[in-house]
């Protein structure tokens, strides 16, 4: 499929060009790769095919790559409407993108943190995946900003590191700029 031939050139290319460089991002010695916004592929292939694409991109990798999914909201079916969290067994670790609408304005965007950020380290962890959470210091996708604010960052962050694994991992996350 185009997805999948997407998928293996470009990470075979990133692996050629990027991986042995002694300044990349590496998690038990491995090399990480974040598959972006992988809820957008299993509402647009069937969610064995995603499954499929990811195992043959580990394959072509030779098992040498540290995957984290962008998995997109709270860890639910129900909330998800796809069949997302079974590519979980394929991944390393998920984080979330988009997992709160910022139409919710800084309160609701924080108590979402609260709430899914937990639910999703438990999930991980019961898996024996890992979470990277994230937080965001302001959000515009044109239709709706979140503005700045200092003091809703600082507790977003504070949110993030109460919930981070042993990875130790946190991402800060802009609009238009994911995790660059």
């Amino acid at each position: 499929s185009y997805f999948e031939n997407v998928l293996l050139n470009d990470s075979s290319y990133a692996a050629a060009k990027y991986f042995n460089d002694p300044s990349y991002l590496k998690m038990g010695g491995k090399p990480v790769l974040f598959l972006y916004n992988l809820p957008y592929l299993c509402l647009n292939l069937t969610e064995p095919t995603v499954k499929s694409m990811i195992t043959d991109l580990r394959e072509n990798l030779a098992n040498n790559v540290y995957l984290v999914g962008d998995l997109g909201f709270g860890p639910n079916r129900t909330m998800l409407g796809y069949n997302v969290l079974d590519l979980v067994g394929v991944l390393d670790a998920a984080t979330l993108y988009l997992f709160s609408d910022p139409v919710h304005r800084w309160n609701g965007v924080l108590q979402d943190a609260r709430t899914y950020f937990p639910d999703w380290q438990s999930y991980m962890a019961l898996q024996g995946k890992q979470f990277i959470p994230d937080a965001w210091p302001g959000h515009d996708n044109g239709t709706y900003t979140l503005p700045v604010n200092v003091s809703a960052f600082s507790d977003f962050v504070q949110i993030a590191k109460n919930n981070v694994d042993n990875n130790g991992i946190v991402m800060i996350t802009s609009w238009n700029e994911w995790n660059e």
